[in-house]
């Protein structure tokens, strides 16, 4: 009897358990389409190395999965990412930076769409009803406030290094003189420059929301797009990215 009870001890199979970087691999695209699925839909994000997996873990409480509805039709899915959180009336509301198509109208052109709702999934699968703070549909942004029981971690946003923003957007890396930085007016400044290694983050609809991550580069050129302060990175992704 001692003995069947050690046998059943040491190999029985032990429960799963959940792993956020678990995917499947029966079906593979290759076709660089505009839908709403996962990122890693795409080969380039099947096989992400162990430096981006912690990057994107460590950001992924202030990533949250949206989804608007005009009446009782969906109307748009994104990501976004928490900005701020403050104590407010007893609770805590928190601030949601993402696209602006996540309020556009399907059928009138540069307006938002009728009767919408927005349903915001957090970390903890918990969802929360979203009220719209403002929007600009021409550079495409929209905020988003949120009411919870906690206080929300939110993400670090630093001002840019501006005596970067030329090389950054045009490769332009040849030598000139400057006159000399104030070291401490500057630091906290990002600096961006061409192939500078960017991770774009999402947060996955499912019933699972799991983080989801695209590794990519800063590249240069114009992003004609009407807005000198906007800078370019390249990574495959669906059209469950938000602002990040």
């Amino acid at each position: 009897m001692r003995r069947k009870k050690l046998k059943a001890r040491f190999w029985s199979k032990p429960k799963t358990l959940y792993k956020p970087w678990r995917r499947s691999f029966d079906t593979i695209s290759t076709q660089k389409l505009h839908h709403f699925g996962k990122f890693d839909d795409y080969l380039e994000n099947k096989h992400l190395d162990w430096k981006t997996k912690r990057a994107a873990l460590d950001a992924s409480p202030f990533v949250v999965a949206l989804i608007s509805y005009t009446g009782s039709q969906r109307l748009f899915i994104c990501s976004g990412t928490i900005i701020s959180s403050y104590a407010a009336d007893g609770g805590f509301l928190g601030t949601i930076l993402t696209s602006a198509s996540l309020l556009r109208s399907p059928t009138i052109q540069d307006s938002v769409a009728d009767d919408i709702k927005v349903d915001v999934y957090l970390l903890g699968r918990s969802m929360c009803e979203g009220e719209i703070l403002g929007y600009d549909l021409h550079y495409n942004v929209a905020a988003i406030r949120i009411k919870s029981d906690v206080q929300l971690k939110t993400a670090v946003i630093g001002n840019l290094d501006k005596y970067m923003e030329r090389h950054a957007r045009f490769g332009d890396m040849s030598f000139h003189l400057a006159r000399h930085r104030d070291t401490i007016a500057n630091q906290g400044l990002i600096e961006l420059r061409p192939g500078m290694a960017v991770i774009a983050l999402g947060r996955y609809y499912d019933d699972r929301y799991h983080i989801m991550a695209a590794p990519g580069k800063i590249i240069t050129g114009d992003s004609e797009l009407d807005c000198k302060d906007l800078f370019m990175a390249h990574s495959e992704i669906t059209k469950c990215f938000g602002l990040h």
